[in-house]
Parts: structure tokens; sequence; C-alpha cells
């Protein structure tokens, strides 16, 4: 086994340790470091990386022994596959002595001799939170399922996973993915997928305690989803490129907690009445994306600048909407709205006044035009606050007149100001 800095064969390892203080005991000055007292080892093995922690098992044979008694520091694990690659007794150390320790643990599965699933099922009883990677796989059915059978086991060993991340999936995710798993406890559950026609079909009904239900790519097909109108606690849902069916879109007026929703991309039929069913029950929405949502328009924009703690709305590539849809965006931190050329100076600048947490906005291609930085300047002096607002309106603003009075508030995206 090689190392160099924190990779190990080529590949990198990455570990965040615990913060912590100990009592040292004390010593005679003239203490060798081979007699130092093990919980002062055991301080000097959690400012390591793992590689270096191996490295320094030569040191004396006590400290090696210290060293394979374990790794309590170690609490996150991140094995990212690159060439060369470690021999599975490699890996199976590096387990041996943090796995039990591990809360985090993330792996990128690119073949057999990089599925260390059986490893997790072995020594990570204590796993929280797990990420698999499924990169650059051109996975059939067949093999998937028999990773299918590895998860059921880590689910069986590992029994208080509260977060479940699986990503760059190539079939259809159904049910078969979760056996085993204590559903009432998980809290995450983000997915991913890797290939075209990938199917989510999932009983949601025991996932009673779910938070963040994170979808990306799937095809949701009506009946596909158990139990969704029932997940109460549900605080973020992203349905970011799915294809949706409507139904889902109208059960979300039903999540009373919802904080973030993201739709960036949905192909459904989403329209006005939709959106403004959703605003009006979800009043705890801080965060709204809807880009590509074409079929939206003012109208709904009216309800949704109603929303009484709404900081982050993304709004990209909408043609039918105007300055009336943002200019009453009292609450907003961060506005995007590229593409939408019905959006030009006058609603941005009553936005600015209107908004005086306003932070950042995005108006690249819209109908801005080069009196849009006196406009600006003018709108930001004139509201009740001294918050810095970052502009990012394309290359073109760069070749405006910038007013002789511009506000030190202002600050153009990539200027040297």
């Amino acid at each position: 086994m090689e190392w160099n800095g924190k990779y190990w064969n080529g590949v990198l390892l990455e570990e965040v340790d615990d913060e912590g203080e100990l009592n040292y005991p004390d010593w005679k000055s003239n203490l060798t470091i081979v007699e130092l007292p093990t919980e002062c080892i055991l301080k000097i093995f959690s400012y390591l990386s793992i590689p270096e922690k191996f490295s320094l098992e030569d040191v004396c044979l006590r400290w090696r022994e210290i060293s394979e008694n374990g790794w309590p520091d170690v609490k996150r694990l991140f094995i990212r596959s690159t060439y060369p690659r470690f021999t599975a007794a490699e890996i199976e150390i590096i387990f041996r002595r943090c796995g039990r320790f591990l809360k985090s643990m993330r792996i990128d599965l690119e073949d057999e001799r990089t599925n260390y699933l059986h490893f997790i099922q072995k020594y990570c009883r204590n796993l929280k939170e797990l990420e698999i990677d499924f990169v650059q796989i051109n996975w059939r059915t067949i093999v998937t399922l028999y990773y299918v059978d590895y998860f059921s086991r880590v689910y069986e060993t590992c029994r208080d996973l509260r977060s479940i991340k699986i990503l760059s999936l190539k079939s259809n995710f159904t049910d078969a993915y979760v056996m085993n798993l204590r559903c009432e406890i998980v809290e995450t559950i983000h997915l991913t997928v890797g290939a075209h026609g990938v199917h989510f079909s999932l009983n949601l009904s025991r996932f009673r305690n779910l938070r963040c239900l994170n979808l990306e790519r799937f095809i949701i097909e009506e009946n596909s989803l158990g139990g969704f109108d029932r997940l109460q606690h549900l605080e973020e849902l992203y349905f970011s490129f799915c294809n949706v069916h409507v139904s889902y879109i109208e059960s979300i007026r039903k999540f009373k907690k919802l904080e973030k929703l993201w739709m960036n991309g949905t192909i459904s039929e989403i329209r006005d009445d939709h959106l403004s069913m959703i605003v009006s029950h979800c009043k705890r929405l801080k965060i709204l994306n809807v880009d590509g949502l074409r079929g939206l328009t003012d109208r709904c924009f009216r309800d949704v600048s109603q929303l009484p703690i709404l900081e982050e709305l993304h709004m990209m590539n909408l043609s039918r909407v105007t300055d009336d849809s943002i200019a009453n965006m009292k609450t907003l931190k961060t506005l995007s709205c590229p593409q939408c050329p019905g959006i030009g100076n006058d609603g941005l600048k009553r936005l600015i006044q209107g908004a005086p947490n306003l932070r950042f906005l995005s108006a690249r291609r819209t109908s801005v035009n080069k009196n849009f930085l006196t406009d600006a300047n003018e709108a930001i002096q004139s509201r009740q606050s001294d918050v810095e607002l970052f502009l990012d309106l394309g290359a073109e603003a760069y070749t405006w007149q910038v007013p002789t009075n511009f506000s030190s508030l202002l600050i153009l995206e990539g200027s040297t100001k």
C-alpha cells in the first residue's frame, strides 16, 4: 500500500473529524514519543488523513496496536473510485478501523470491484447517512437487481439510517430498493437518474417522518406514489426535471410545513391554478423554483407575492410573465428571472425599492436596457436598508454607462468595483 497526502493508491479519502477537547494527564518534559499517553496518541491520529494514520503505525508496535483498535475520530468517510484502485483487503482494513464509528458514508460504485456494500453491512452498524453513486455504469436491469439485494442486507444491519441518497440510477426505482429499511425513521430520500426512461414507484405511506423528498429526472406516473399526500412532515420537495402526473402537483397543497419547493423543468400540466393553490396553503415556503414552467402567468405570481416569508424565487424562461409578476415581492432576498422577456426596467426598479433585503438579482436576457443601472441606482437609494445588491445582467451590462453617483451598495457581477 502506498499513500501520498490524502491519496492512498490513487484514491482520495476524506474524513471529517468531530471537534472535542481531551483532558491530558501530566507528563515529564523528557517523555519520549513512544511513551506518550494513549489519549495523546489518539489526538494525534485525529488530525491525520487516513493514509497518514497508516503511516504513523510504523512508529512503534504500541502505536500500531492503538491504531488497530480503531479510529473514533472518523465519523464520515468518502471513498472516490479512481485509478489505481484499492484491493478488497485494503478497503476492509479501513472499514475495520473506523466502520463502527461512522455516521456518514459515501462511496462511488463503478463495478463489482468497487462494491463495498458488504463492508458497510459488516462494519457500519451506526450509520445515519448513506450515499451511493453508480458512476459510469451501463447497468442492465438484472445487474441492478443484484445490487438491490445488497441494499436490503445493508438495511438489515444499519438500523439507524435517516438519510438515503442514491445517484445515477439506471433502472426503475421500486419498493425493492427499500426492503428491510426502517422507513418510519427515514428523514431524507434523494435519488437521481443516470439513464433515459427511468420510472419511480414507491409506497411512501411508511415514511411517516420524511422531511425531504428529492427526485431528479424520473417518470412519475399516476398511482405510482402511494401515500404521497400523507407526508405531513415534509419540509423540502424537489421534482427537478421529472415527468410528474398532475395529481401529485395538486397534492402538494397538503404539505403545510413545506419550506422548499423545486419544480424546475418539471414536465406536467402545471398552470396558474395549481401554483396559486399551492401557495395559498403552504404559507411556510421560503424557496420556490418554477424554472421553465411556461404555462405560468402574472396571475399566479400575484398569489406568490402574498407568501409571508418567501426569500428565494427562481422563474427562468417564463415567456408569459411581465413586470407585474415580480414588482410586489417584498420579502425576497434572491430573484432569478433570466430569459423572461416580459420583465424589464420598470418591474425590477419597483422590486428593488420594495424589497429591502434583496441581495441577488439575475436578469440576463430579459428586457432590461442601458438605462437600468440608473433605475437601479435610484431605487436602491430610496429603499430603507443598507443591504448590498449583486446584479447579474449579462455581458452587455459591462458596456452600459455607470451613473456618476453610483451607489456602493450596487455591485455588478464580474465588475472590478
